[in-house]
């Protein structure tokens, strides 16, 4: 849940920047917003295939070594 609340958070403040960026432009605000969350969102995706693929080495080190 607190993932979902980071990349809400990151989205809003995206929006805010890209609002005040763009002159007004609401389209570029809204676009903005998408795509400051989204990347938000593949980082965090990044990040937790990262961690599991750490956790099959460990548990393959600790099956074959263990």
């Amino acid at each position: 849940m607190n993932w979902l609340i980071i990349i809400i958070i990151v989205a809003i403040t995206g929006t805010i920047f890209g609002y005040f960026n763009s002159g007004g432009n609401k389209q570029e605000a809204l676009e903005t917003g998408c795509m400051s969350g989204m990347g938000c969102g593949y980082i965090i995706v990044r990040i937790a295939i990262f961690l599991i693929g750490i956790w099959i080495l460990l548990a393959i080190g600790n099956f074959l070594f263990g």
